[in-house]
């Protein structure tokens, strides 16, 4: 069985797409183990792995790589799904059809649920509402997975649409008691996404108050969707282990008596340490002897980092900057203005994806 984790673990494109290295990485082992392997299956993830949270499409993945993998002699494929169909719905629904005929037509499935899930009136609002979720997804040029590639997807315009797509959905249904249950269910996924980009924003403009109250209302509410019987408990979960920790760590930096003094830039200066052979990092620290950023001064204050690279750091991820992702270390510059008169200050990072110090 194939297992696409580690390097290879992106979830937002389909296999083979020239614009995401990790899933031309993928075909290549796949296409290599088809050669040598009597049996294949496969190990997929149904699912943005680390984030169970927002609304989240798969269809134009599953369209592609489950005819792709028949075709190329792969015999038997497991799912993993964490479920919630209000934010994983369509893309489970054909990922299940697909496993049982690869050959089937993808397009006259996804028509055929809409119509028949949603109703003909609010039916194609919501297709327009999940099919724009999906091209979302698969055109982002972004291939991190968890939280850190949502705010990308869900801007304040992408949001707005969907929640125009869906006011005209509730519209539309609520003449039938069923189709309006099933658009209001899914209205309460899209919240999900809405909430998360609201403490997203609280917490990039240093407000962690108001970035917590959302936080407790987003996982009560996800709570409330699993004692309903269409939320995940996964989602549940992983509020508490991915996002939870943050924003309860920023509450209590701010609380009473301290305030927030400044924010720091979005963009810093950045500068990667190349090596053919970059070292894999355990426990904390970084041995000098494989760091030439220590070497050169690069963490003293009079260093001249007027040749390094301007780079986003919250609001955008590396490699939606064009940077490839490599396991090797890097050095972020900044300078910030401290008041004339302060009292004991703290320098608080919400969040590191990684080893820092």
């Amino acid at each position: 069985f194939l297992a696409p984790l580690s390097h290879i673990a992106a979830r937002l494109h389909a296999i083979g797409n020239p614009n995401c290295p990790s899933r031309m990485q993928f075909d290549e082992a796949f296409k290599s183990w088809s050669k040598v392997a009597s049996h294949l299956g496969g190990y997929m993830f149904n699912g943005n792995l680390a984030e169970n949270t927002v609304p989240f499409s798969m269809i134009s993945v599953w369209k592609h790589d489950l005819p792709y993998f028949k075709e190329k002699g792969l015999e038997t494929v497991t799912f993993e799904t964490w479920g919630g169909w209000e934010i994983c719905g369509p893309h489970i629904y054909l990922s299940a059809r697909l496993a049982y005929d690869p050959k089937a037509d993808a397009e006259k499935i996804m028509d055929d649920y809409f119509m028949k899930f949603f109703g003909s009136k609010a039916g194609p609002f919501m297709k327009e509402y999940w099919m724009g979720i999906d091209q979302a997804f698969a055109n982002l040029k972004c291939h991190s997975g968890g939280f850190f590639s949502l705010p990308l997807v869900y801007t304040p315009e992408f949001l707005a649409k969907c929640q125009n797509l869906l006011d005209k959905a509730v519209t539309e249904a609520r003449e039938d008691k069923t189709y309006s249950a099933r658009v209001a269910m899914h209205a309460e996924g899209f919240k999900n996404a809405a909430q998360y980009r609201q403490i997203f924003d609280a917490m990039n403009r240093g407000d962690f108050v108001e970035a917590k109250k959302v936080y407790d209302g987003l996982s009560t509410r996800a709570g409330e969707h699993v004692k309903a019987g269409y939320g995940s408990q996964v989602t549940v979960d992983w509020l508490v282990r991915f996002l939870r920790g943050p924003v309860e760590a920023g509450a209590k930096a701010v609380a009473l008596p301290n305030k927030v003094v400044q924010v720091l830039s979005a963009k810093w200066c950045w500068m990667r340490v190349e090596s053919d052979a970059p070292p894999r990092i355990e426990g904390a620290t970084v041995p000098e002897s494989q760091d030439i950023g220590i070497q050169n001064g690069w963490h003293q204050p009079d260093f001249d980092d007027s040749s390094w690279r301007t780079v986003a750091t919250w609001s955008k991820t590396l490699d939606a900057q064009g940077i490839q992702d490599k396991p090797t270390v890097m050095w972020y510059r900044t300078s910030f203005q401290v008041p004339e008169q302060h009292g004991k200050l703290t320098l608080f990072f919400s969040e590191i994806d990684g080893i820092a110090e």
